[in-house]
Formats: C-alpha cells, sequence, structure tokens
C-alpha cells in the first residue's frame, strides 16, 4: 500500500516500517484520522505482526549452542542485540543483573528504544534486525520485502 500523506508521501508502507519506525510509533499516538491515514496505519500493523509471527531463523548466541534463537537481547540503552534460544541464560556472558531487555516483537522493540535511547536510528536498527534475522535479507528491495511480507509491489513501492 502506498502513502498519500506527510513526509512519506509515494512510499510503501513496507518500506515504511522498514526505515522509519518511529514515524508508525508517531501514528500510534495520534488521535483521529481517517481514510488512508488509518489504512497506512493498519497496514503498518499488519506487517509488525506478520514480522512477529515469523520464526528466528538465526542460532543463538549462547556459548556453543547450536539451538534456533527465539528472542533477543538488548542491554539497556543499546541498540546491538544478541540473539538466544529459551534453553540458554542471556545474562551469562557477564551483563549485569536487571540490565538486559528481552525482546521477541516489534513492539517490545520500540519500547525498549523508547525507553532508553529514543533514537530514530536505533528503531530502525532494532526492527531491521528482527526482521532480518526472521529472513528479510539485508538491504531488501521492493521484491524482497514484498516477498518476505507477502505483500504486493507496485512500480512505486520505493
Amino acid at each position: 500500500m502506498l502513502i498519500n500523506f506527510g513526509k512519506h508521501r509515494g512510499y510503501s508502507t513496507d518500506w515504511l516500517v522498514l526505515n522509519d519506525p518511529g514515524y508508525y510509533w508517531w501514528m500510534c499516538g495520534c488521535c483521529g484520522g481517517a481514510g488512508n491515514f488509518l489504512e497506512a496505519y493498519a497496514e503498518a500493523t499488519r506487517l509488525l505482526w506478520h514480522i512477529d509471527a515469523k520464526p528466528f531463523l538465526v542460532t543463538c548466541g549462547g556459548d556453543q549452542c547450536s539451538n534456533q534463537a527465539t528472542r533477543v537481547t538488548a542491554y539497556d540503552g543499546v541498540a546491538q542485540l544478541k540473539p538466544w534460544c529459551d534453553s540458554c541464560d542471556p545474562y551469562s556472558t557477564g551483563a549485569s543483573p536487571g540490565k538486559l531487555s528481552i525482546i521477541r516483537a516489534c513492539r517490545q522493540a520500540m519500547n525498549y528504544v523508547a525507553s532508553t535511547t529514543g533514537q530514530s536510528s536505533d528503531q530502525k536498527a532494532i526492527i531491521n534486525y528482527l526482521a532480518q534475522a526472521k529472513g528479510l535479507p539485508a538491504g531488501a528491495d521492493v521484491f524482497e520485502r514484498q516477498a518476505f511480507f507477502g505483500t504486493r509491489a507496485t512500480a512505486s513501492s520505493s
């Protein structure tokens, strides 16, 4: 779906989710809106849920563990994520107690950034990490995004 309002006019909602998730976060807080605004918000929400529903395809980062990851952790204030399976202890690498946030879903990632760094670049990095850990190719073009999200690309889907 193409957005026909605001600073991302002409861009697709899948592009928005991956390149400016903070804009989606802003849309969440807006009251009112109609037409394309509500459609774009609903589609972006669906795309984020689509990411959440996919399994992680990366291996756990635990020492000598070869299990598939089921979650990631972020150290307070840092946008770098580390994948973990449910069997491994993320604190085993020496993190201070209470300093790790466990993230399984995009909304948890957005809440993490909002409560720590607040940087839109961190939102983008974390959402992209989650999508890539679940199968989206790095630097995905419109057709790769279409395949990942199961959406239909248009000629101007940026």
